[in-house]
């Protein structure tokens, strides 16, 4: 895989949910009284994520490997922060 593939794939994403997303969520949050809070979004954050090495980000069996090794330190149990991804709808 060509370096610097994932970053670009990342920011590509993150382009979306900016202008797509984001917008929609506020405003159905705002209708209803709350507040959006998008944590994993915050721009220092984002900068910091695109410094890692690719390598720690995904392998053949799991993405977001940063989060799931972090986890695992931090004590939230193995099964988990390795569990598959499930929709939060």
């Amino acid at each position: 895989r060509q370096q610097g593939y994932l970053n670009k794939e990342c920011l590509s994403g993150l382009r979306g949910i900016f202008e797509r997303d984001l917008y929609r969520d506020n405003v159905i949050s705002f209708r209803n009284g709350c507040e959006l809070r998008v944590p994993f979004l915050d721009h220092s954050l984002i900068e910091h994520a695109l410094t890692i090495p690719e390598h720690y980000k995904v392998s053949e069996e799991y993405r977001k490997l940063v989060l799931r090794n972090a986890a695992e330190k931090l004590g939230v149990p193995e099964k988990v922060a390795w569990r598959n991804k499930t929709a939060a709808q």
